[in-house]
């Protein structure tokens, strides 16, 4: 990951693929990703609950670079985490 000072951050992947995981939270309505995902490269986002997958709650996404992805239409009831997984991309924010 990746901090400016003046407060921009992006979490980055090159060539090697790279994971990173949420902590627990919750959230409502559906999310939004700001990202970049280079041709060639993908991003995958998952939802876990108790560290599993859970089932209808994962996306790829291949050669975007959009503000407002959209990943998902509704998010699930509870505490759960985002899994994303990539290769030349960078994820700046999730909104939900």
């Amino acid at each position: 990951m990746v901090y400016r000072k003046d407060g921009f951050f992006a979490a980055t992947a090159g060539d090697t693929p790279a994971r990173m995981v949420t902590t627990p939270f919750t959230a409502n309505g559906g999310p939004n990703a700001n990202a970049v995902v280079e041709t060639g490269g993908f991003m995958d986002v998952r939802l876990l609950q108790q560290g599993k997958p859970m089932e209808g709650y994962a996306k790829h996404l291949e050669a975007c670079n959009d503000v407002l992805i959209p990943l998902f239409d509704t998010l699930p009831d509870g505490e759960f985490q985002v899994e994303i997984t990539m290769r030349n991309a960078r994820i700046y924010t999730l909104s939900f």
